[in-house]
């Protein structure tokens, strides 16, 4: 069961029920202009994506920011779901109007995913962890 087609969480209901928990980023790296950053965290609630049963969720950056969202260290509450695009499976959310993050990664403890806006990207790795 561990095929490359199910790096990215499998099927969308596959998908929907392993993205459902706590999530810690530990790693980010942003590219923009072939130059890259990147930096390297503890799994705590300062960086932290909470994606619940019933689709709603919440994210929380501090001063690097989480996907280009700065929540200074409240909650972004939003709404979320996941859908496929080209073969690929995007957790989608109703930030800024539908912020799209594809799934590079994804099982019952580690996500990956990436953000692209155009030639900037940022790539996020999270942990699953306890409730913040």
């Amino acid at each position: 069961s561990c095929s490359s087609d199910d790096e990215d969480g499998g099927s969308i209901d596959k998908a929907t029920s392993l993205i459902v928990g706590s999530w810690a980023c530990v790693y980010q790296e942003w590219t923009e202009d072939g130059e890259t950053w990147s930096s390297s965290y503890e799994p705590s609630s300062n960086y932290f994506i909470q994606l619940n049963e019933d689709k709603s969720g919440y994210m929380i950056s501090d001063s690097d920011q989480l996907f280009e969202i700065w929540t200074w260290g409240k909650k972004e509450y939003f709404s979320w779901v996941i859908k496929e695009k080209n073969g690929r499976n995007f957790l989608v959310t109703d930030i800024y109007s539908g912020e799209e993050y594809q799934i590079d990664k994804l099982n019952s403890n580690s996500l990956e995913m990436t953000w692209i806006d155009e030639d900037y990207r940022i790539y996020c790795k999270f942990e699953k962890v306890g409730e913040k």
